[in-house]
């Protein structure tokens, strides 16, 4: 779990999570975390946290709120199950909508300013064929982050979005899992049919991503940074997101590793290598901002949403 990687010392952490054996870990790991059930899909299951979180922090408030969960399924469009669809949608965007809406009280209420970081993805602004879901997902909540750092700016209330790019985590395999399970034989048989030597050409895509990526515990870093620095970035648009996708479509792009160069265009490369052409440089050039260094903790109460 990514929690292990956070340096816990002067935090009080309300760690999320929905299966029991999660929680269960969550309890062993150290002293200062709390595992809180957590299903951020459920109004109900955000209201009940938010109730014990704010009846354990009292006036102290909530200084920071993690926003990380996340699944992906894959399909094209045309076949793509729509409640599969939906279920990416409420858990990566509208979990995130809840659980921000519940806490911002305890957030801009607290003895310290508080900060909301929003785990996002390249897909945030790479979109990828048969991505659909998952890339409309992060798009929209970093138009959220975008809105939300407006109406919260005048408290003193931080929003900050972090964007890394193949991470190793279970999100592949359990997506993998996710888009065969969750299909009906008759509608993956007809996808497969049409669209077979795009989802063929996407699936080595990403399986050259998964090969490539980065440990979580640099990941973790980075939200870390984000999470504690005294005056956060908006957007950290660094080397993990950067190196691993240049280093999966190979070529000239593979300079946007060293922190210099731009995601700008490399939609396209994804449409090739789907065995599809691509309409237009799709994507977004994005400032490199770099992983920074880890700056102190503090002594206040934190809540991370339901983890991977």
């Amino acid at each position: 779990m990514a929690v292990l990687q956070i340096p816990l010392q002067g935090w009080t952490v309300f760690a999320g999570a929905r299966s029991q054996a999660d929680l269960a870990q969550l309890g062993q790991l150290h002293g200062s975390i709390t595992p809180v059930a957590l299903d951020v899909t459920s109004q109900e299951s955000v209201a009940a946290a938010q109730q014990l979180v704010a009846d354990s922090v009292g006036p102290a408030g909530v200084q920071l709120l993690v926003n990380n969960a996340g699944i992906c399924t894959v399909a094209p469009v045309e076949f793509f199950d729509l409640a599969s669809f939906r279920e990416v949608m409420e858990v990566n965007f509208m979990g995130a909508v809840a659980t921000s809406q519940a806490f911002i009280p305890l957030l801009r209420s607290g003895q310290h300013k508080g900060r909301i970081v929003n785990v996002s993805s390249v897909a945030g602004h790479l979109t990828m064929p048969a991505w659909s879901a998952y890339c409309s997902s992060k798009h929209a909540l970093e138009s959220f982050s975008e809105c939300l750092r407006y109406e919260l700016q005048q408290f003193g209330v931080a929003v900050v979005v972090v964007k890394p790019g193949p991470v190793a985590t279970p999100l592949w395999a359990k997506g993998r899992a996710r888009s065969t399970s969750q299909a009906d034989p008759a509608r993956l048989a007809a996808a497969q049919a049409v669209y077979g030597g795009m989802m063929d050409g996407m699936s080595e895509m990403t399986r050259k991503s998964e090969a490539k990526a980065v440990p979580v515990e640099e990941a973790v870093a980075v939200i870390y940074e984000a999470a504690t620095s005294r005056n956060p970035q908006s957007l950290y648009h660094g080397q993990v997101s950067r190196g691993c996708w240049a280093a999966t479509f190979g070529g000239a792009h593979s300079r946007a590793g060293q922190g210099t160069g731009s995601l700008q265009g490399l939609g396209e490369f994804g449409c090739r290598a789907a065995g599809l052409p691509g309409s237009r440089a799709a994507g977004q050039q994005g400032a490199a901002a770099g992983w920074l260094n880890l700056a102190d903790g503090a002594a206040s109460p934190a809540f991370c949403g339901a983890l991977l």
